[in-house]
């Protein structure tokens, strides 16, 4: 895994806690993946922002910069 993929998969365990831990790893185990879809990484993004206690910390995580290049990369390339 590339080491932007790592960060943003990190940044995300930080932010779940052990409460949200089943659904942010479902969300992490996309973004490592070697081929991650876009699609899927926003469904699981939007199951997440859901949660009430989750939500704020999860969208400003979500439209951090880097998080959004990372996305847009992946469209550029097709995937």
């Amino acid at each position: 895994m590339d080491n932007t993929r790592q960060t943003l998969a990190e940044q995300l365990q930080q932010l779940s806690g052990d409460e949200h831990a089943q659904h942010v790893a479902e969300l992490r185990a996309e973004l490592e993946r070697q081929d991650p879809r876009p699609a899927v990484l926003a469904e699981e993004f939007e199951r997440l922002q859901s949660h009430p206690d989750l939500g704020v910390k999860l969208t400003t995580w979500w439209n951090d910069p880097k998080t959004q290049a990372f996305i847009a990369e992946l469209n550029g390339l097709g995937i």
